[in-house]
């Protein structure tokens, strides 16, 4: 098995799961924390991992080697994907909040 993240990548590309498997068992942990630091652990740093590992065997061409590590790649994409959880989790609140204030306002019928 191959080990630079070029190789990965173009393992990836070519839709070599072993290759998918790798890069889980070297960065998995990783993007767990990354996540996990701005989520919280438990099930939603779970879901951003899963999250991010879909998003890179569904669109493997997006990461490039020239721009930077794998590693970097999928620590950035699990902080935008924790972020976009966490903003998703608060407009779910305010649209609770805006419906109970709603049904308050109506009174009893």
């Amino acid at each position: 098995m191959g080990g630079t993240d070029a190789l990965l990548a173009a393992r990836l590309t070519a839709g070599d799961d072993h290759a998918l498997a790798e890069v889980f068992d070297r960065f998995g942990a990783a993007v767990y924390g990354a996540a996990a630091y701005v989520v919280g652990a438990g099930g939603g740093a779970q879901d951003v991992v899963q999250d991010v590992f879909v998003e890179l065997w569904s669109h493997p061409h997006r990461y490039d080697p020239d721009a930077g590590s794998l590693r970097g790649y999928l620590m950035l994409l699990a902080r935008h994907r924790a972020v976009d959880a966490i903003r998703s989790e608060l407009r779910r609140i305010a649209r609770q909040e805006q419906h109970y204030r709603l049904t308050i306002d109506e009174g009893p019928p």
